[in-house]
């Protein structure tokens, strides 16, 4: 199990970067004015980055997280049901595994909450 704590942790810091470098691209590209109509160039342009953004950052990363979340979470249930809980004598294997599916869930739940954002957005740009 330690093998695999130590693969986990390392995608986490993966992940980690990553979610910081679309939370900050999602902001940005949210932020911006939505262009007229008569500006079909600057609207195309938007579109692009939006469908960049969308498919190339936030899709990836979302349904990475998602499916590494689901691998480790029969673990999880099942270190769950078969522990007890004690302040002073636990496992620290089971419970550094615990906190990590834990992370796991929060940046996967981040992830999907910027996508649903930016589609929200790409929505608007796309109806005029």
């Amino acid at each position: 199990m330690g093998d695999v704590l130590s693969a986990v942790s390392v995608l986490i810091v993966f992940a980690t970067v990553f979610l910081n470098l679309l939370s900050r691209k999602v902001d940005h590209i949210v932020q911006q004015t939505r262009p007229s109509a008569a500006e079909h160039n600057a609207r195309r342009e938007l579109i692009v980055k939006f469908r960049r953004i969308l498919f190339g950052m936030a899709l990836p990363l979302s349904l990475s997280l998602s499916v590494i979340s689901y691998i480790l979470l029969p673990t999880s249930i099942n270190i769950i049901v078969k522990s007890s809980f004690s302040l002073w004598e636990f496992d620290v294997l089971n419970t550094l595994y615990l906190a990590i599916q834990t992370g796991l869930l929060v940046l996967m739940s981040l992830s999907i909450v910027l996508f649903i954002r930016l589609i929200r957005r790409y929505r608007e740009v796309i109806q005029n």
